[in-house]
């Protein structure tokens, strides 16, 4: 509903274009290949609302992901205040998907 209210909605398009870049990416990947696209939220500007919507919408399209959501930080600050579990998650990613 935010993106055909407010076409223009920065959260809304960020969400887009990671279900796109993620489509793209698997179109060369393949089906078998694990993809992550990642936006980070949570601050007033970008609302954690809106990942939640991409989480939901992953889910009815039966998309096999992940996600991280931290109560309370401030926009980007995840890789910031959550250092090692952050690069833990990035390797693990990683890992899995180049074995």
């Amino acid at each position: 509903k935010l993106g055909i209210a407010d076409p223009e909605e920065s959260d809304t398009n960020a969400i887009f274009a990671a279900l796109r870049q993620h489509d793209l990416i698997l179109e060369e990947a393949g089906p078998e290949d694990a993809v992550e696209v990642a936006i980070l939220t949570g601050d007033e500007r970008v609302g954690v609302h809106h990942s939640q919507m991409m989480i939901d919408r992953a889910e009815k399209e039966n998309v096999d992901m992940d996600s991280w959501i931290i109560p309370d930080l401030e926009h980007v600050e995840a890789p910031l205040s959550h250092s090692d579990e952050y690069e833990n998650r990035i390797i693990e990613f990683y890992e899995e998907a180049l074995t």
